[in-house]
C-alpha cells in the first residue's frame, strides 16, 4: 500500500492518523508542512520501505526517529 500526499496540506498532526496504516510501504511526504516534532509517529510502521521528505522543513536530527523503522530503505 502506498499513500502519497505530495504538496498536501499535511502537518505534523496528521502523521498520528497517517500511522494507523500499518500495512504502509510507500509514504510520500514531500513539499508538505511537516517539521519533522512528530515523526517518531511513524515507528510503527514496520513495513515502510519508502519515505519521501523533500522540500519539508525538517532538521538532520529529526531524522533520528526514524531508525527504528525495520524495513526503511530509501
Amino acid at each position: 500500500m502506498q499513500l502519497n500526499l505530495n504538496k498536501m496540506p499535511v502537518k505534523d498532526e496528521d502523521l498520528k492518523t497517517i500511522a494507523g496504516f500499518e500495512n504502509l510501504r510507500k509514504l510520500n511526504l514531500s513539499f508538505t508542512q511537516i517539521t519533522g516534532t512528530t515523526l517518531n509517529e511513524l515507528k510503527n510502521l514496520k513495513f515502510l520501505h519508502t519515505l519521501s521528505l523533500s522540500g519539508t522543513n525538517l532538521k538532520s536530527a529529526d531524522l533520528a526517529a526514524l531508525k527504528g523503522l525495520p524495513a526503511l530503505k530509501a
